[in-house]
């Protein structure tokens, strides 16, 4: 055999190994984290509903269907990286993405306030029509801000911000459902106190 096929050969031993330990690894990521949200999202309401993403090394989604005021409805789905295939695990390394959370919540109340966050540099969201929304820089993050009521009001966002800022990549509070959508990246967030996450998310609201 010429180098070329030696080459192909031992690429694709790599990519075999890489492949079963890369499952392995988020099987187990995937438990745990489903373990933790569980914790976590306990003080805030039974689950109601939860499932895998295809795999466990691939994600879940739990929904809590009664949970505590000011919701009415909660989704979580957390995905975990695709650490099984080296190349898109690498691609993904370089560019900083990390395992990541999805919140979408109905409030029991519309909010009267529109809230728009996001890490500096990042670019605001789409502000859609009616009045022009106040922008503002805060700890490291834009935020577009658009009628006045309670949800994150200055003082609450900026201290929210500053304590789980490291794990926060955008937040969304509109007048249209789902009222509350919030990402985060899970490393920083599990790092935390159980349940320190969601129970000050729910003091800003």
């Amino acid at each position: 055999m010429d180098i070329g096929q030696w080459i192909v050969i031992v690429l694709s031993v790599v990519m075999g190994v890489w492949f079963v330990i890369g499952s392995a690894i988020n099987r187990r990521r995937g438990v745990e984290t489903y373990k933790w949200f569980q914790k976590q999202l306990e003080p805030l309401g039974k689950i109601s509903e939860a499932r895998w993403i295809g795999t466990s090394g691939s994600g879940a989604r739990m929904v809590v269907g009664k949970p505590a005021r000011p919701y009415q409805r909660m989704e979580v789905v957390f995905l975990l990286d695709s650490r099984e295939i080296l190349p898109l695990w690498a691609f993904n390394l370089l560019r900083g993405k990390q395992d990541e959370m999805v919140l979408k919540a109905n409030l029991r109340t519309v909010p009267a306030e529109e809230v728009e966050v996001k890490r500096m540099g990042k670019g605001l969201f789409s502000k859609g029509g009616g009045s022009t929304p106040e922008t503002l820089a805060l700890a490291g993050f834009e935020i577009a801000r658009k009628g006045k009521g309670k949800p994150f009001s200055p003082g609450q966002l900026e201290g929210f911000l500053r304590e789980y800022g490291e794990a926060i990549l955008s937040i969304s509070v509109k007048k249209q459902m789902p009222h509350l959508i919030v990402r985060a990246s899970l490393p920083p967030l599990r790092a935390e106190e159980a349940s320190g996450f969601f129970q000050a998310l729910q003091a800003c609201l």
